[in-house]
């Protein structure tokens, strides 16, 4: 075979693969210093492999975009998302075709093989890295969430929650070291297994939280008290729901993390995983107002001696604080969204810059 039919052999098995795994390549008339001006995109960072990884795939970039010569920026765009094109590709065969399944893609020489490879490789590549991209945006916005992984740390050392410090501490090493784990299959398995324990234990102490709420706002049973009392059962109350948001953000983060992981974007596993942490959320916030209600009630029935009008104030202003934001649902809400977020931005619609030097450049989303 010339060199001739070896190229146009390539070109086909490249537009085959393109048109299977759904994505396009494009050369822009744009210089590669001018993506570091662009405000909507975002560098990622490449380890040594990966940035091989890219490199192959921009050595085929003219043939890739059926181009003449090499251009200085390629716009790379997956309109199903990366994820759905990794699934596709994987699925491809070699026996006597790339792809099975009654689709003609090129003869079984070495080309197909080869082509399919550099594009796996490289996409696998732009995936681990976006992953890890979104990850850390996740955490930066776990405000929205209630804390960050370095906060529920925070917190529980101060309690002394042994179990839930342990889950949480591996859940902030697979977070910071996504990028290097997602390399190694073994090492990626033995993470997911770790991932589903934590979430595990979180849900283990969501019920445990919840029950324990209960306990500390109940009225006693002599309906003897004083406003003491009601302070202290105010601050136990208090503690266990923050107890109760952090485990339920631990579940929330390792639930994100494992589907990172797992990179199993399926729409039904996305639908049934947000059903699942929503149904926490409001299982969650509705224990919360009921306990606040009971401590609430408890104040207003409480006989005050002498001097401790100020103090009563003081407590019902809290309780006022609290319970009127639960009433308003907005941070249940916040939590809702952010994790939806979370789990359906990697597999959405994505497009990257490629240039010539081999960066990856992520076309940023316009904020919602």
């Amino acid at each position: 075979m010339n060199k001739q039919d070896q190229s146009e052999e390539m070109m086909e098995v490249f537009r085959a693969i393109k048109e299977y795994g759904n994505f396009e390549i494009v050369p822009e008339d744009i210089d590669s210093a001018d993506l570091e001006r662009k405000n909507n995109v975002k560098k990622l960072d490449l380890t040594s492999t990966q940035e091989m990884q890219i490199n192959a795939l921009i050595n085929q970039m003219p043939t890739l975009a059926s181009a003449a010569t090499m251009a200085q920026v390629y716009t790379v765009s997956f309109p199903e998302g990366l994820p759905h094109t990794l699934t596709a590709l994987h699925q491809g065969g070699y026996s006597t075709s790339i792809i099975d399944g009654g689709k003609y893609v090129g003869s079984a020489s070495l080309y197909p093989l080869t082509a399919t490879a550099v594009a796996l490789g490289a996409f696998s590549a732009m995936s681990i890295v976006t992953g890890q991209y979104f990850l850390t945006k996740i955490n930066s916005e776990m405000k929205a969430m209630n804390s960050k992984l370095d906060r529920i740390l925070e917190f529980l050392y101060q309690e002394k929650n042994s179990e839930l410090i342990s889950s949480a501490m591996f859940a902030r090493y697979a977070y910071g070291n996504y990028n290097s784990i997602m390399l190694s299959d073994n090492q990626r398995q033995a993470t997911i297994a770790s991932l589903q324990e934590v979430k595990r234990i979180a849900l283990k102490d969501i019920i445990f939280y919840m029950n324990d709420m209960d306990s500390k706002a109940k009225v006693p049973a002599d309906h003897k008290e004083n406003l003491s009392d009601v302070s202290y059962a105010f601050d136990q109350t208090k503690n266990c729901g923050e107890k109760l948001n952090f485990s339920l953000d631990l579940y929330s983060m390792s639930t994100i993390m494992e589907t990172y992981y797992s990179q199993n974007f399926e729409e039904d596993y996305l639908e049934n995983i947000e059903n699942d942490v929503n149904f926490y959320i409001d299982k969650c916030h509705n224990y919360e107002l009921s306990n606040y209600t009971k401590v609430f009630n408890r104040l207003e029935r409480v006989k005050l001696r002498k001097g401790e009008e100020l103090n009563r104030k003081e407590l019902l202003e809290r309780l006022v604080s609290i319970t009127d934001s639960l009433n308003e649902n907005e941070t249940s809400n916040k939590k809702k969204k952010a994790f939806k977020s979370a789990i359906h931005e990697a597999s959405e619609k994505a497009e990257f810059f490629i240039s010539a030097d081999g960066s990856v450049y992520l076309k940023e989303k316009a904020k919602k």
